[in-house]
């Protein structure tokens, strides 16, 4: 029995398995080996980049903070209470956003040090195999390296040529290559699931309860992202904001909105900010998606009326700040929508003390125009909003209820969506599975359609939605 007693043995034992297991007539090994150990370390070190310039960016902003707080203790007349505290509440929450990439940097210089070190480890050992062998120095050497192992003990009994006559058996060697070929499969699973992880971990980070939905956030959503864009290069869907009914001049609107955005994006200058009002049910959350998808950024959606459901004051402007800061870091480009915006950025005239610091900690972040994120807000009321976040706004569009044409053509797209050509599958009563194929009534013609869209004045897109599903 050979005993393996250093971590050196055991990566020459590998390199030896590896170079006579799979011939060099057919594969490069050594080169496989590198080639791969090369670009997991590329790859390692791209993900330590990224977290180092996040990292920094949060650095630096911890430190504008700092000398914002010393200035108001400096300043006369001082800063008011509120900017002081809204000051702190964002300085805390980026000292923790410090902390947690401190621990990613930490756990990726460990993976680096320690896997590719191992992988590169053997293939250097597969190379000094295969250079061996092809210089007639490997009979030699083996023979010399028994003769030492059996003087200093380290082979156990005297069977050992008979236990090498089975390792270089053909069964054995088949046996031994089956089990490197799992081992391959293992190491390229670990990585492509490591690279998964960090993916999701770094999108954990800035998670927050504020935020209803985002392209960015979810396992499933970075597995499926990761999954379509890096391995399958399918390229992400592109969206299109005709999937919204739109009277003709505002579809117009939008669409120059979405081509602007999309020129601004590829030109690297600053977003312009959007305003949408009008009654509920309008479609306005759509329309910030679609345009989003347009323009094949990520994008967050929140809602006024969620800010204040947080227990602990300066909870929500927490949560907000870690919205700006995933919004900041995304190569993308990202679109911060707000819907009800009046509930969490009112006027001053009808704030609460809690609303007005959360309003000053948006307008902090929203005081320049950026390049690495937009906000679109929504109202059902224009006149609540805070003057200072209209200020902000370069476009405002009105998004009115649908006009009677609208209302037709809203409800063809819903009949075409849930009954023409859809089907249904049931239990019948015996047990047996049926599926059936829904049809419309042939009383349901057009002139029966323009009817109903005209008895159903007043009523909004979400609204015919909520009818007809």
């Amino acid at each position: 029995m050979i005993m393996l007693g250093n971590k050196r043995s055991v990566r020459m034992l590998l390199g030896a398995m590896i170079a006579m297991i799979v011939p060099t007539s057919m594969i490069a090994v050594p080169d496989f080996m590198n080639g791969f150990a090369s670009g997991m370390a590329d790859e390692l070190g791209r993900m330590q980049r990224a977290v180092q310039n996040d990292a920094d960016r949060v650095k630096q902003s911890i430190t504008a903070l700092l000398t914002k707080l010393e200035n108001c203790s400096k300043s006369s007349p001082p800063c008011s209470d509120a900017y002081v505290s809204v000051l702190s509440q964002q300085l805390a929450a980026l000292q923790g956003r410090a902390s947690s990439y401190a621990t990613m940097e930490d756990t990726l210089g460990k993976t680096m040090t320690g896997f590719v070190g191992g992988i590169a480890d053997v293939a250097k050992e597969t190379l000094v195999f295969e250079a061996k062998k092809k210089s007639g120095l490997l009979e030699h050497e083996t023979q010399e390296a028994l003769k030492r192992a059996a003087l200093d003990g380290t082979i156990a009994n005297q069977g050992y040529l008979e236990r090498l006559k089975y390792l270089t058996d053909k069964n054995t060697l088949l046996t031994i290559g089956g089990v490197m070929v799992v081992v391959t499969v293992g190491l390229c699973g670990a990585y492509y699931g490591s690279k998964l992880l960090f993916n999701y971990f770094n999108d954990q980070i800035g998670k927050t309860d504020f935020v209803r939905e985002s392209s960015i956030q979810g396992w499933s959503t970075s597995a499926g992202r990761f999954w379509n864009e890096s391995i399958l290069g399918r390229k992400p869907v592109t969206g299109n904001v005709e999937n919204v009914v739109l009277d003709p001049k505002l579809a117009q609107d939008i669409k120059d909105f979405a081509a602007d955005t999309k020129m601004i994006k590829e030109n690297g200058l600053d977003y312009q900010n959007l305003m949408l009002y009008g009654p509920p049910g309008t479609g306005k959350t759509t329309l910030a998606k679609e345009i989003a998808k347009y323009c094949d950024m990520d994008y967050f959606i929140l809602s006024g009326a969620d800010a204040f459901k947080f227990k602990t004051e300066g909870e929500e402007i927490a949560e907000m700040l870690k919205v700006f800061d995933k919004a900041k870091a995304s190569k993308r480009g990202t679109i911060i929508y707000i819907d009800e915006a009046d509930a969490c950025l009112q006027d001053v005239r009808f704030a609460s003390d809690r609303a007005q610091k959360f309003a000053t900690a948006v307008k902090a972040e929203t005081g320049e125009q950026s390049n690495k994120f937009l906000l679109i807000i929504s109202t059902n009321h224009y006149d609540r909003l805070d003057s200072a976040i209209r200020s902000r706004m370069d476009r405002k569009i009105d998004v009115g209820l649908p006009t009677k044409e609208l209302r037709e053509k809203i409800l063809h797209q819903k009949i075409n969506r849930y009954i023409r050509g859809q089907k249904r599958t049931y239990k019948d009563q015996n047990g047996k599975t049926v599926t059936v194929e829904l049809a419309l009534d042939k009383a349901i013609d057009d002139a029966y359609i323009r009817d109903l869209a005209a008895r159903m004045e007043g009523c909004s897109g979400r609204d015919i939605e909520k009818m007809m599903s």
